[in-house]
């Protein structure tokens, strides 16, 4: 068990002040800030990936910007097609079983399906088709949910009940994504209007060099997954600097409060010396202090991480935005903010600990005897 000197040095460097509170919340923000970021990074690459191995190898992508759910494909081009073609619609989702979200994805619904290589003759209004990885989800096998499960629908115009009526074929569109019937999309998009949000076409089409000319980007499905992976990827020395950038700004608020701690109480540390206290005591006591509010700010940080970045992507589609992936805390994601905030706290603390313990016996200017 801890002897009694030990406790006592625990309970100061614990102590609850107005700057302790106020310098964990400034760790905690630059925590959640980097968690946050983190977490969307992991989601994004975690989408992208999903898509790289549902994606075929032989249509072409035709859209006009990217993200591609945000692109418009005009009907005037759509009629002007003379190959096959299937025109893609989608609409941003919410999928609820009760009123428990189970999934934020997106409705689609395609023109032909010879060019997914599956029928979607069998796709009714009041029918959804899913994919494998919304029922093999915790929230799916925590409600039950299974074919023949009936789900809300919703987006930005409505809400529909519909029955998932079978698991869809992995096809050139995302595994996560559900299929719809044009009635249904009709419903839950009814400003879409004319055109399509993308077009898929043969390799060999003799409509790809008019629709270049048009102005569209046209790639090899699997080449558009690259596009967007390496986009993803390239975002990840960004936020390495911005975990030094934090750990800086954590390492410059942890010395501050350390230094107005020391400050403050020099006359408390003078008093522990003059009872005995070591030096090396008083150096602990800044370091375990600095490392608890470090600490401290990092479990607020992190809880706060994962409340704005779960709300901003649930609450994405109703102003209007959508959301590629949902955020996805995973080891890193946790651990690197972390590790930041304490080494951060640690080294902001050494030179206020060592000024600790250098505070005289005698206040400097007193007279001796």
């Amino acid at each position: 068990m801890p002897d009694d000197s030990t406790l006592v040095l625990v309970r100061l460097a614990t102590r609850t002040s107005t700057k302790a509170v106020a310098t964990a919340f400034g760790i905690g923000l630059c925590v959640m800030f980097l968690s946050g970021s983190l977490a969307l990074l992991d989601g994004l690459r975690i989408g992208t990936d999903a898509v790289a191995e549902r994606f075929d190898e032989g249509p072409f992508l035709v859209y006009d910007r990217v993200p591609l759910e945000e692109g418009r494909v005009d009907a005037a081009t759509l009629a002007s097609l003379q190959g096959a073609s299937a025109a893609v619609r989608v609409v941003p989702i919410r999928v609820y079983v009760g009123d428990d979200l189970l999934q934020q994805t997106f409705a689609a619904t395609v023109s032909d399906g010879s060019l997914l290589r599956t029928s979607l003759a069998a796709l009714g209004d009041a029918d959804i088709w899913v994919g494998e990885s919304l029922l093999a989800s915790d929230r799916a096998r925590a409600a039950g949910v299974a074919l023949g499960t009936a789900i809300n629908v919703t987006s930005s115009a409505t809400t529909m009940q519909l029955t998932i009526e079978r698991v869809h074929p992995r096809t050139a569109l995302p595994d996560d994504w559900v299929l719809v019937s044009e009635g249904t999309f009709e419903t839950l998009a009814p400003a879409f209007g004319d055109g399509a949000t993308f077009v898929l076409v043969e390799e060999n089409s003799q409509d790809l060099p008019k629709l270049r000319e048009a102005g569209f980007t046209a790639v090899p499905t699997a080449a558009a997954v690259e596009f967007l992976r390496q986009g993803v990827d390239g975002l990840a020395p960004l936020l390495f600097g911005l975990v030094l950038a934090a750990g800086v700004v954590i390492l410059v608020l942890a010395s501050t409060f350390a230094a107005l701690e020391v400050r403050y109480r020099e006359r408390e540390l003078r008093t522990m010396r003059q009872l005995g206290a070591r030096p090396r005591v008083l150096f602990a006591l800044v370091l375990l202090q600095t490392t608890y509010v470090a600490g401290f700010g990092t479990l607020l940080g992190l809880a706060l991480a994962s409340l704005v970045t779960n709300g901003v992507t649930s609450f994405a589609p109703l102003v209007g935005l959508s959301s590629f992936a949902l955020p996805q805390p995973s080891l890193p994601s946790l651990l690197y903010p972390a590790l930041a905030a304490i080494v951060a706290g640690l080294l902001g603390g050494l030179i206020p600990a060592m000024r600790a313990a250098q505070v005289p016996l005698v206040p400097e200017g007193s007279e001796r005897s």
